[in-house]
């Protein structure tokens, strides 16, 4: 099978290298296109550092988020012809062992109506074979991109890959979780400030938005000002994606909400016209 590496990077100086390093040593012969999202760091100096004819550096102008570099990558493989890719956070940490791991994961795109095989983040015990499979690692076969689309740039950063992995389960195709456990440091690559929180929750109603059904959009409204509130979730007070939301603060937090969801709602009228 022809595999090639994407990897969005955006300010990722602290890690890119040995992430770069790790997959190059561990997954022996595979291509690694690196898509940088016009970092302010040394990111570009650590990748050029590594550049040869296993790594390609493509370098966009202005910051598009992930779901536009992964794009971005997506269509330079499938100029290259190349069947199949890994979408690689900047932030993993991959062994030798894991590496081989992956690799024999691969078997299972021996079923043809398989679209994309996930992997399972070091501390997370839930295997999950729907939208809600891991983004930070996965492996996917590029000819499903012709019926179920591109990642939707509107996103910019958080929600596209579960409203991508909807899309491949709405078209017919399969999600396989491997149970294949990765380390990775997340929010490490991206700032974990108040713009972070801003779009969790814009997105978290954009992608019920994106179904058009009041049920869920307003219980995603709820569920966002109990968590917001200190009212609900608090037994996940150690998850990354309760911690996001929560961390502008109560009043700040539901500022944003109220954007959000005049942000969601210009977002329909605008689908409708």
């Amino acid at each position: 099978m022809k595999f090639s590496i994407i990897i969005p990077n955006y300010n990722g100086e602290a890690f890119i290298k040995k992430t770069i390093e790790s997959l190059i040593n561990g997954l022996k012969g595979m291509k690694i296109i690196v898509v940088d999202d016009a970092s302010t760091d040394k990111s570009v100096d650590e990748i050029n550092s590594l550049k040869n004819n296993r790594v390609t550096l493509i370098q966009k102008p202005k910051n598009g988020g992930f779901a536009s570099a992964v794009n971005k990558g997506i269509r330079y493989c499938k100029e290259k012809g190349v069947k199949f890719v890994i979408v690689a956070n900047s932030d993993i940490n991959v062994s030798p062992k894991d590496c081989s791991d992956i690799v024999e994961s691969f078997h299972n795109f021996k079923q043809k109506n398989l679209g994309v095989i996930g992997y399972q983040e070091f501390d997370d015990n839930n295997l999950k074979d729907n939208e809600d499979t891991p983004g930070f690692l996965f492996a996917l076969r590029l000819s499903i991109i012709n019926k179920v689309g591109y990642f939707d740039e509107i996103f910019f950063m958080y929600g596209e890959e579960q409203d991508f992995f909807r899309r491949v389960i709405n078209c017919g195709f399969q999600i396989k979780q491997t149970g294949i456990r990765i380390k990775h440091y997340s929010e490490m690559s991206g700032s974990s400030g108040n713009h972070n929180a801003w779009l969790s929750i814009r997105n978290s109603i954009y992608l019920e938005t994106k179904r058009k059904d009041w049920i869920l959009i307003i219980r995603k409204i709820l569920i966002l000002f109990l968590i917001i509130n200190r009212i609900y979730g608090l037994k996940n007070r150690k998850d990354n994606s309760f911690l996001r939301i929560t961390r502008p603060g109560i009043i700040k937090g539901n500022i944003y909400l109220f954007k959000a969801i005049r942000w969601n709602l210009n977002k329909m009228r605008s689908s409708n016209d």
